[in-house]
């Protein structure tokens, strides 16, 4: 994910948490909002946090399954005429 992705998720996070709250305003600063969220529910992973478990999770399971284009992708070189870097600093 690039920095624009987890800045579109941090405020669509915060945004929610602002409606569930009822706060209206946006003088309440994101410290704040985050403070009383923890106070209502205690300890939570953040939105991206979840997003990130979960295309790791995505990932670990696609390279498990065995004999799939994606883990053959994901897994292995694709074989092809041009030398390595190892195999060209050797010469």
């Amino acid at each position: 994910m690039n920095a624009e992705i987890e800045n579109s998720i941090h405020a669509f996070e915060l945004n929610c948490y602002r409606r569930l709250l009822g706060i209206h305003t946006s003088h309440t600063p994101n410290t704040q909002v985050r403070e009383l969220v923890t106070s209502h529910i205690r300890q939570y992973d953040s939105l991206l946090t979840t997003a990130k478990k979960g295309k790791l999770r995505c990932f670990s399971h696609s390279t498990r399954a065995k004999g799939t284009l994606a883990a053959i992708i994901l897994q292995r070189s694709v074989e092809g005429a041009r030398k390595s870097e190892d195999a060209k600093n050797l010469n």
